[in-house]
């Protein structure tokens, strides 16, 4: 068969796979599984009466069977030039690894030129920014529960949590660190999330290039451009594609790289470690890590390297046993009810369809999907070919980040809107980014010029590599250089504001209002999903069941009832004319019902109703 014709082939099947797999996205259709213990939802999955497990099955399909078509269309159209897959599993990883340590040094150097750079960008953000109103539900969920553990000294037994420990705790472990339990301490240690997280990508970057097996020169513009490009995931105004809590993410394929680069066990016993740090972290990014762990110990026992997968088994064991004997046995087991709760009910209680790739006219959902079967395509063939400029070290982690980028979109899979999908491509873009350069690269280097030696001279390309990459991350605050000697008084202004500065003054008068009222109470307890109240009250909430939107399960509303029960706030805020923050009552119908047997109308205040209790 002559190779155009082959190629032609190879083209007309992979997509022939696509189209298949378009046209049987709508016929995965599970029924739906009408469970009582469910409540009242208003998730398109519970109105449409949609089965959660369709998006993940339909994904797989989507993104499997082209996939499977392409790798037995490899083997069978081109077998001379491709790995058996049982070889790519079990290759050397450290092999063909022939990295100077001149190109070490150099590629180091520039390295850290923009570290410096990075840091910079952080001193010079206008932290006036970020003293904007407050978003009083989504920051009110960490705010509150942080409040909650200020006051009481409790974690999971005082606030049922959506997040994680991190996730929702985190502004009082700042606030203890910086000394400041303020909004604009939160949104300080946000940044500095974020600025780890940029950190974490320029390692990636560094540690891709200098493991793809190029002249030095080309390494260096390589790792320009592909640090650029990663950079760009993360916003300081948290729209980027890598949110604050994609930093544990980011980590732990850092140590993974390191782990298969030098191979000590202890660094293997730390990656057994992640499966309780990341629960601990946000427990969606504990799910997806604890899965990247089981698939690193599967091919750890394929290559039968069985002194690894006991030093990663010993970090998953100690580390949950460490976990079990410090924490109070009450909040370990409330930390697991809490934690299998929302694994069982966050799909049904917020859980939007994904859109029909193609056919349903959403560009972001399609493109995204697309993007999935040309990262696959790219990982695939950088494994299996016997002939690229990847090192087998760089085969091995991008076929663990393409893992990776699956199992994080499931963010984005479960709950699909722009924002969300966005947050949960990040892994994706990693990896398309990569495949972009390297095949710019290729394209170029069938071109390039032998006799351009200015190109070729490192200290020409470190100078003006850190020129370029200082112009386009600092931008026009290059402009504000100097102004760095001020970050500290800035961060310390951020740090320092009161929290009336970031809430309106409706906001302001309903708090002291609602001081005045509940006096004689000392907690808090709202049914709207003005959730940052009883922070802005600096008192704890009277359940620990404080957001409205999470709490529609039926055995969470009989808890939260029992603990009304218990505590007998004197005064509850019931109601708003807010729509966006209102609750609909058949939502948490038991709790409503409670309230109206035992509570009277008290007093109407602006926008918000508020009952007492029957004496």
């Amino acid at each position: 068969m002559k190779t155009k014709r082959k190629d032609i082939y190879f083209f007309l099947i992979l997509v022939s796979a696509i189209i298949i797999a378009t046209l049987s996205w709508d016929n995965i259709n599970l029924p739906f599984n009408n469970n009582s213990d469910y409540g009242n939802q208003y998730s398109e999955y519970f109105t449409k009466k949609y089965n959660p497990l369709n998006d993940n099955l339909r994904f797989i399909f989507f993104i499997g069977f082209p996939l499977i078509v392409f790798i037995f269309s490899l083997k069978y159209f081109y077998p001379a030039q491709i790995y058996e897959i049982n070889e790519v599993l079990k290759i050397d990883y450290n092999k063909n690894l022939n990295n100077k340590k001149k190109d070490i040094k150099n590629l180091s150097k520039i390295f850290y030129l923009f570290l410096i750079i990075v840091f910079f960008e952080f001193l010079l953000l206008d932290f006036q920014n970020f003293t904007t109103q407050m978003d009083i539900f989504h920051e009110g969920l960490w705010l509150t529960s942080s409040n909650n553990f200020s006051i009481s000294g409790k974690l999971w037994t005082s606030s049922y949590i959506g997040r994680g420990l991190f996730g929702n705790f985190h502004p009082a472990f700042f606030g203890d660190l910086l000394n400041y339990n303020t909004i604009g301490a939160s949104r300080f240690a946000n940044l500095f999330l974020l600025l780890l997280s940029k950190i974490s990508l320029l390692i990636i970057a560094k540690e891709i290039v200098l493991n793809l097996k190029y002249e030095q020169y080309q390494k260096i513009i390589f790792f320009v451009f592909l640090s650029l490009l990663f950079l760009s995931l993360v916003e300081y105004l948290d729209r980027g594609e890598f949110a604050q809590r994609a930093l544990l993410f980011l980590v732990f394929f850092n140590i993974l790289f390191f782990s298969l680069k030098i191979k000590n066990s202890y660094i293997f016993f730390t990656i057994g470690l992640f499966s309780i740090i990341s629960m601990l972290w946000y427990i969606d990014i504990g799910a997806y890590l604890n899965l990247i762990v089981i698939s690193i110990l599967i091919f750890f026992i394929i290559r039968k390297e069985f002194e690894t997968v006991i030093s990663i088994l010993s970090g998953v064991i100690v580390g949950w046993l460490i976990f079990y004997l410090i924490v109070p046995k009450a909040e370990f087991y409330t930390f697991i009810q809490n934690t299998l709760s929302i694994y069982n009910t966050i799909d049904m209680i917020h859980g939007l369809i994904y859109p029909t790739p193609f056919f349903s006219g959403d560009g972001r959902a399609t493109r995204i999907l697309v993007f999935f079967i040309l990262a696959g395509i790219f990982v695939i063939t950088l494994a299996l070919s016997k002939r690229n400029n990847f090192s087998n070290l760089n085969k091995i982690f991008f076929l663990f980040l393409f893992l990776g980028s699956l199992v994080y979109f499931k963010t984005g899979l479960s709950n699909s809107d722009d924002g969300h999908i966005k947050r949960a491509s990040g892994p994706l873009l990693m990896i398309i980014y990569t495949a972009f350069l390297y095949i710019a690269f290729e394209f170029i280097n069938k071109f390039k010029s032998k006799n351009i030696y200015i190109i070729k001279n490192n200290n020409f390309l470190v100078f003006w590599s850190f020129i370029l990459f200082s112009a386009i991350v600092l931008n026009t605050n290059i402009l504000k250089i100097k102004n760095i000697i001020t970050a500290p008084e800035r961060i310390e202004q951020l740090l320092s504001y009161k929290d009336e500065i970031f809430i309106d003054s409706n906001y302001k008068s309903l708090i002291n209002y609602y001081n005045n009222l509940s006096s004689k109470d000392n907690c808090v307890q709202i049914l709207t999903d003005e959730v940052a109240l009883p922070f802005l009250m600096k008192k704890k909430t009277c359940t620990k069941f404080y957001q409205m939107w999470l709490n529609s399960p039926i055995d969470i509303q009989k808890k939260l009832i029992e603990e009304l029960k218990k505590s007998k706030p004197k005064i509850i805020l019931v109601d708003t004319e807010s729509v966006k923050f209102k609750i609909n009552q058949n939502r948490i119908k038991l709790v409503f019902d409670f309230v109206e047997k035992n509570y009277s109308f008290h007093s109407k205040y602006q926008n918000w109703t508020f009952f007492h209790i029957n004496s």
